[in-house]
C-alpha cells in the first residue's frame, strides 16, 4: 500500500501522533505532503488557539492531552519528535510546498503513484487533488456519516438524538459525501462534558485511521457509497444550542481513553 499524508503543522500532536501509530503498525507512509502556512496564517492559527484557551473553548487543547496520554501509555515510536524529524527518521519522502491547490502539488502525488493519501491538515481540497491518488484520500469526521454532515456534528448530534462517533470516509467535491469505511460508535458517561468527548474523538480518530489504512492493504474493506438524500448539511451552531446540547451530558470530564 503506498500511503501519503498531509499535514500543515510541524508540531501538531496529531500529525506526530498518526505518524507514530502508522510506523508502528508497519504502514509507514512513502510521501508526506508538508503545506507550510505562510506566517500570517501561522500568527493566525496561534491567536485562535489563546482566544479558545482564554475563552474556555478548550476542546482542541483536551485532545491535545488526551493524545499525549495515549501515546505514552502505547510507547510508540518517535513520541515527542515534530513531523519533518519523523519523516527523515522513517525515510519518508517529504516535500515542503505552498498549497494543496498548486499544479506542484498535483503533479507530485500523481508522479508518487500514490493509493491513498491520509488528510491530516493543510486545507481544502480540490477535484485535481482528490482525483490524483488511486484510491482516494482519507479523512476522519466527528459524526455518523451520512446522517450528520458538516460542522459542530458532535453538537448537533447530542442535541438531535443521533449516534456519537467518528466516520472514516474518502473526501470527495461534496461537503463529507465520499464514501464510507468504517465508523465507531462512541458512547458518553454520565457527567461527561462535550470537550471531554471531542478529546475522546482525537484518540478515535488516530486508531480509525490506521483501521482503514490496514483494511484497505488487506483487501478487507470494501467503501460504501452515500446517497445525498441519506444526510443533511449542519452548520455552526449557535452558543445557546450547544448550552442546551451540554446540557443532557451534564459536567465533568472523563478519562481519555477510546470508545
Amino acid at each position: 500500500m503506498n500511503i501519503g499524508i498531509t499535514f500543515a503543522n510541524n508540531y501538531s500532536t496529531k500529525v506526530m501522533a498518526l505518524l507514530s501509530k502508522l510506523t508502528a503498525a508497519g504502514l509507514s507512509p512513502r510521501s508526506a505532503l508538508y503545506i507550510r502556512r505562510s506566517p500570517a496564517a501561522a500568527a493566525k492559527s496561534r491567536l485562535g488557539r489563546l482566544l479558545r484557551r482564554c475563552t474556555g473553548r478548550g476542546g482542541e487543547e483536551a485532545g491535545d492531552r488526551c493524545l499525549r496520554q495515549y501515546l505514552t501509555e502505547s510507547e510508540l515510536p518517535h513520541w515527542g519528535r515534530p513531523a519533518v524529524k519523523i519523516c527523515r527518521a522513517e525515510g519518508i519522502d517529504l516535500v515542503v510546498l505552498k498549497s494543496l491547490h498548486a499544479p506542484e502539488t498535483v503533479a507530485y502525488v500523481k508522479g508518487m503513484e500514490l493509493d491513498v493519501l491520509i488528510n491530516s491538515g493543510g486545507g481544502l481540497f480540490r477535484r485535481e487533488i482528490i482525483d490524483a491518488p488511486r484510491l482516494g484520500i482519507l479523512n476522519a469526521h466527528m459524526g455518523l456519516l451520512p446522517a450528520m454532515r458538516g460542522m459542530n456534528v458532535l453538537e448537533w448530534s447530542l442535541l438531535l438524538g443521533q449516534p456519537l462517533g467518528v466516520t472514516v470516509h474518502y473526501i470527495s467535491a461534496g461537503i463529507d459525501t465520499g464514501e464510507i469505511l468504517l465508523f465507531e460508535q462512541l458512547r458518553p458517561q454520565p457527567g461527561q462534558t462535550i470537550e471531554a468527548l471531542r478529546a475522546k474523538t482525537a484518540v478515535m480518530n488516530i486508531e480509525l485511521l490506521s483501521e482503514a489504512v490496514r483494511g484497505l492493504a488487506d483487501g478487507a474493506i470494501t467503501p460504501q457509497a452515500q446517497r445525498q438524500e441519506d444526510g443533511k448539511q449542519y452548520f455552526v451552531m449557535h452558543q445557546r444550542l450547544k448550552e442546551i446540547a451540554a446540557a443532557k451530558l451534564g459536567g465533568q470530564a472523563a478519562s481519555c481513553g477510546r470508545g
